[in-house]
Formats: C-alpha cells, sequence, structure tokens
C-alpha cells in the first residue's frame, strides 16, 4: 500500500483494486475468506468489509450469499450487468461436480447417472469430469470446479488419487465432499459405495460350493482400496472352508501387458486352476482373451467376475457376474451430498457416513444366452 497517510480502508480498497486491473487476481476468481484477507492486510474484519463494500459498488467485486466474494470485470460499472453477473454465477453454484475415472468403465457411468438424477430432482444440474486415472488431470479438475464456485463434489477416486489434495479441500471446507465408488485410505469424508468384502466373500463360496479348490484371484491393482477390500474377502471365503491361502494364486497386473498375459497363460497351464476370481473389468476382458486362445480342450475354470464388460462378444463358457449398485451409489453419494450444502457446515470426521451398499450375483444360469460367454472386445 503507497500511502500510509491514507485511511486504512481507503489504501486497501486501492491496492485491491491494482490487484484486479492488474490482472493479478482474474475476474471470477473467489476471494480468501474475510479473515484471511484481514490478517494479509493486518486490518479488522470490519475496516476490510469497508474496502470491500466500495469495490462493491464500483462493480469490481460480487457477493453470494453463503458463497463468497467475486472478482468481477472493471468494465461492468453498469449495475445491470453486475447483477447478470451474479445471476449466472448463483445458477453456477446450483451445481454439483461428479469426477470419475472413467465413464467408459460401468460403475463410473452408473454414479454419473445416478448424481445426475438425484440432482435434478433437487434443482441442481451436474458437471462432469473424466479424468482417466490421471491425477494431474484430477487437481486440473479440481481447481476448476473450486473456482466456479459449484455447491459440492461427488468423487470417485483412484489408487493414485493424491490423498492430501483431498485433505485440503476437507480441512479447509472448501466444497462439500462425498466419495462415491471407492475411497482414500486415510482421508476421512462420507462415503458410499459397493459392500466389496461381502461381494468378493460370496462369489468366493459360490466358486467352492461348486467344488472348486484352486482359485485365482486376479487384480489390476492391488494397492486400490476396492481391490484390497475384494482381495479380503476371497481370503476369508478360502480359510472358512478350510482351504490354504496359496500367495501364487494372487495376480497382480495391468492385462494390456503381454507380461500379464503370459503370467497368466502360465499359471493357467502349469497350475490346477479350477476357478477364477476376477476383481474389475480390465481384467475381466483379459482373461477371457487367455481363455479363447488356449488350445486344448479341457474344461475352463469356473469364473466370478466383478461387473460385466459392455462390448464383448460371444466365445466360450459362462461367467457369473458381481453387479455393484452403480447407479444406486451414484443417486445415494448425491442425496447425501445435497444434505450436506443444506447444513452449510463443514462435517467433522465423527459425523462423516460409510454406506455400504449390497452387490448382485447374477449367475450365469439366469442370464440371457448370449451374454454367457467368454468373451473379446470388437
Amino acid at each position: 500500500m503507497e500511502d500510509k497517510a491514507l485511511p486504512a480502508y481507503v489504501a486497501i480498497e486501492r491496492d485491491m483494486r491494482k490487484k484486479i486491473e492488474g490482472g493479478h487476481w482474474a475476474v471470477g476468481m473467489k476471494l480468501p475468506q474475510e479473515n484471511s484477507l484481514a490478517a494479509e492486510y493486518q486490518t479488522s474484519r470490519q475496516t476490510l468489509r469497508k474496502s470491500l463494500a466500495i469495490l462493491s459498488a464500483e462493480g469490481y467485486l460480487y457477493r453470494i450469499p453463503g458463497r463468497g466474494t467475486f472478482i468481477t470485470s472493471p468494465d461492468d460499472k453498469d449495475i445491470a450487468l453486475v447483477r447478470k453477473r451474479q445471476s449466472c454465477v448463483k445458477r453456477m453454484n446450483r451445481g454439483v461436480a461428479v469426477l470419475v475415472p472413467s465413464v467408459q468403465i460401468s460403475l463410473g457411468a452408473g454414479i454419473v447417472r445416478g448424481a445426475e438424477d438425484m440432482c435434478r430432482t433437487q434443482g441442481y444440474h451436474v458437471v462432469l469430469g473424466n479424468y482417466e486415472g490421471q491425477p494431474a488431470k484430477e487437481r486440473e479438475y479440481l481447481d476448476m470446479f473450486i473456482q466456479r464456485g459449484l455447491s459440492g463434489l461427488v468423487v470417485f477416486p483412484g489408487h493414485l488419487s493424491d490423498p492430501d489434495l483431498y485433505r485440503r479441500i476437507l480441512k479447509d471446507g472448501v466444497l462439500p465432499l462425498v466419495f462415491a465408488g471407492s475411497y482414500i485410505p486415510g482421508v476421512v469424508a462420507d462415503v458410499v459405495k459397493t459392500d466389496n468384502f461381502t461381494a468378493a466373500y460370496n462369489g468366493t463360496r459360490l466358486m467352492i460350493k461348486e467344488g472348486c479348490r484352486n482359485i485365482l484371484f486376479c487384480g489390476r491393482k492391488l494397492q486400490s482400496a476396492a481391490i484390497r477390500e475384494r482381495l479380503a474377502g476371497y481370503r476369508e471365503a478360502l480359510l472358512g472352508a478350510g482351504l490354504p491361502l496359496r500367495t501364487h494364486l494372487v495376480n497382480e497386473g495391468d492385462p494390456g501387458l503381454p507380461v500379464w498375459t503370459r503370467k497368466v497363460a502360465e499359471l493357467l497351464s502349469g497350475a490346477d486352476i479350477d476357478g477364477i476370481f476376477s476383481a474389475n473389468e480390465s481384467t475381466t476382458i483379459g482373461l477371457t482373451g487367455i481363455l479363447n486362445d488356449r488350445s486344448d480342450r479341457s474344461k475352463p475354470p469356473r469364473i466370478v467376475a466383478f461387473d460385466q464388460p459392455q462390448y464383448l462378444r460371444q466365445a466360450g463358457d459362462a461367467i457369473d457376474f458381481i453387479r455393484q449398485p452403480a447407479y444406486e451409489i451414484g443417486r445415494v453419494a448425491a442425496e447425501l451430498l445435497l444434505a450436506r450444502i443444506r447444513e452449510g457446515k463443514p462435517v467433522g470426521p465423527e459425523a462423516c457416513r460409510k454406506i455400504l451398499l449390497p452387490a448382485a450375483t447374477q449367475c450365469a444360469d439366469t442370464l440371457p444366452e448370449d451374454s454367457l460367454r467368454f468373451a473379446d472386445v470388437t
């Protein structure tokens, strides 16, 4: 601030104006909270509010009750333009961001549909972010959602999601947040997801009851929270049946890589595997490709798989699919988020909810005939 003889509120107002006109504070940016600004300018909140009031009256700032203060264009001095901008931002604040790693997998697509339907019934619209499992893209979407002043976030996190990023969002009360479909270990927040442990336990027990004794577990990333839960259910089912836990039958890897294909093919040819638990869609596609390519005519192993890939062609025997309630996860997560938005206050760790929804096992003998086959991507 240039002139120390000026009243404090005038000096602050001039400094803020300079930042806006110089582009240091971009149009549409949300100002820090009043207590943070007051600390930055070493003044009281009462003095700071005088500065903000001047800038608001001149069209440099606009305030949204309950949301904060935003930068407007210095040229928007006409009150009608300011009101129009305020109305636009208010409509934007009736938006909920839904961030998923992929809309091509059934869980991601279902979460988006369920969240959107619930939000529409409450007068909110959905802004979609598809971050393709890339942490940098995930961060960009989150920054954009925060800057646009949306009302809240429904997030389907991935195994590479940055825990510290979400801890900061929750700690600072930036936006209400609900995890859907999965969660980040160590980050305390509301969660709505499938009861993975029970679903995997039941699926493994199904194979055991049918006589399987050497059951291969395949999961793409064992560090994923969901895959770890499914692995725990698989192990508990084996222990409950008095079967040994064989570490070499727990397989991790990317089905898109040749090394994974070779490893699984060797396991299937060299071990007496009579059952396979597939923990995710991409693994199931990879497994069906390997089984299709087998030259021998021996009976293929029994398969229970999480989620049915969408684009498959007929090529073999039956798979039982564990179907996650994807739509319901999205709907319930959005319903919980909207309740948090109405509460209007940060959620303490003791108040966070963890909602587990049951999966359904759709057995081969209840599926349409053309969906019962080993399949490959068309």
